[in-house]
């Protein structure tokens, strides 16, 4: 079972984003990383898994939509506990910590509300105070 999770960020007022086709773009963020999963039906081989990281110099008096996208191989029938993997997006501005999970139910049918997009907004003021908020799942 493989699965990938894209993670990319757009400053308000920017044309480029910041990801993994764009690692460095001109507005001050840098992206290292592949975020992904391998869970393998066979115990006998060693379950990889890796984060993506996405730093921002400056994100004072700004606004960043961050998007993170799940994808998957199809399902085997006998691996029934896809719900065990959940991307997770954890934003560190400063004091201010968020984490935000794509839902997944158990079983090996999808939660009907799930879907394979998630977009986080946050708005941070001159001093580095930000706001998180989940604001799409699509």
């Amino acid at each position: 079972m493989f699965f990938c999770i894209s993670v990319s960020v757009v400053k308000e007022g920017e044309d480029e984003n910041c990801g993994y086709y764009n690692h460095i773009p001109e507005w001050g963020c840098f992206s290292s990383g592949y975020a992904h999963i391998i869970d393998y039906y066979n115990s006998t081989y060693y379950d990889a898994n890796q984060a993506q990281t996405l730093n921002i110099v400056d994100a004072s008096n700004s606004t960043f939509y961050f998007t993170v996208e799940l994808y998957e191989n199809d399902f085997r029938e006998n691996y029934a506990e896809t719900y065990k993997h959940k991307s997770t997006l954890d934003i560190t501005v400063g004091d201010t910590e968020g984490s935000f999970k794509h839902k997944r139910e158990e079983g090996d049918e999808l939660d009907e509300d799930y879907t394979s997009q998630m977009i986080v907004k946050v708005k941070c003021d001159d001093n580095c105070s930000c706001e998180m908020d989940k604001v799409a799942a699509e």
